[in-house]
């Protein structure tokens, strides 16, 4: 039986886990963190792959996994609509995503508190060791660690992602919590407001606990913001005087930093978005970035989700590509050819979808952000 060692235990890594099982090899999963993985508030919108993988943990019905959208709306200064159109989607939160996939895996299986330190590659196998003196010995490494992959840094020490010149500013806000007018103004649409290098977007998302029936949903918003690479290091600094990495969760943001965007909201949204605003009790910030990795397979180790490549979230696709680099992955291994060919092959195929993602994404970031 061929075996995987699996680093990072979000949806990447549970979803090449669950999917690795499905063919009848052994994985196991190692996550960093010490407790459960939790939800921060992050929207996604649906696409086909996590869709599908959804139905295999046995997501049956849409609403069970989201929230059904029917039009995008674009809003005036004023509030007026200046646009909309039918475009039903569908959408859903990383919370959401993480508890159907964690359910689908064995619990003994998955293990937290494992921090991964280095790597031995053999003829036959590959050995991971782990802070505090715990190994692994496998057939594959699979690398979903994140963009700040520890892995990637062994293998690739020169790529490092990059700031594309601005942040996104997110929130979420229960729907129990805002007016009726207000309320309106969103439901049932996804909703943007454009204004001159910066644009702002709304749609509801599941429950914290994932509940989608109507009184129980969220409203999440991201706002696109420039800002000087200079002003990076006062932004991420947190309310403790950390420097984080690229992102500031939700209450941590330094009380000044919260209070001159809102003060910048309260001058330009329009009067549904400064609601909704005003109603965020703890917003959070993450820096955009920008990284590819010019190759995925390195012997038996593996890079993969956003390890290997850091898409813009304009693209929607952040999520789906690592899920999508799974369903990849296994079609290879479940194949005839041997396995150095079918790595072969899904190192081709991914980079093309990573190239292809991050050239998409960064020609929507410099239309909305630069114009």
């Amino acid at each position: 039986m061929r075996r995987a060692t699996v680093v990072g235990g979000s949806l990447t890594g549970l979803a090449v886990g669950i999917l690795l099982r499905k063919i009848g090899w052994e994985a196991d999963i190692y996550e960093r963190s010490p407790r459960s993985l939790s939800d921060r508030g992050a929207g996604i919108v649906m696409q086909q792959e996590t869709l599908e993988l959804l139905r295999l943990c046995g997501a049956n019905r849409d609403d069970d996994v989201g929230v059904m959208l029917t039009n995008r709306k674009y809003l005036n200064a004023d509030g007026s609509v200046a646009s909309s159109e039918r475009m039903p989607q569908l959408m859903t939160s990383w919370g959401l995503l993480y508890s159907w996939f964690d359910r689908s895996f064995p619990a003994e299986n998955y293990h937290l508190g494992h921090e991964f330190e280095s790597v031995r590659q053999g003829h036959s196998s590959v050995t991971s060791h782990f802070k505090g003196g715990m190994e692994t010995k496998a057939d594959r490494l699979i690398a979903a660690d994140g963009f700040r992959s520890t892995i990637r840094n062994l293998l690739l020490p020169e790529i490092r992602p990059e700031y594309a010149g601005y942040v996104a500013w997110r929130g979420v806000v229960p729907e129990g919590e805002l007016s009726r007018e207000i309320l309106s103004v969103f439901e049932n649409n996804f909703t943007f407001f454009r204004m001159p290098e910066s644009h702002i977007l709304c749609y509801l998302i599941p429950s914290e606990t994932g509940d989608t029936s109507v009184g129980q949903r969220r409203l999440n918003w991201v706002w696109y913001w420039n800002l000087p690479e200079a002003e990076l290091d006062p932004l991420l600094t947190d309310a403790d005087g950390v420097r984080r990495v690229y992102a500031i969760p939700p209450g941590a943001l330094h009380p000044e930093q919260e209070r001159k965007q809102r003060e910048v909201a309260e001058r330009v949204l329009p009067p549904a978005f400064k609601e909704l605003l005003r109603a965020t009790k703890e917003p959070f910030v993450q820096a955009i970035m920008d990284m590819a990795c010019p190759q995925l397979v390195f012997s038996r180790t593996i890079l993969m989700g956003d390890a290997s490549f850091v898409i813009r979230p304009h693209t929607a696709a952040s999520t789906s590509k690592g899920i999508a680099n799974a369903f990849a992955l296994v079609g290879e291994l479940a194949g005839k050819q041997g396995l150095s060919e079918a790595l072969e092959h899904w190192q081709r195929s991914e980079l093309h979808r990573g190239q292809q993602l991050m050239s998409y994404g960064q020609g929507l970031g410099d239309r909305s952000q630069r114009r």
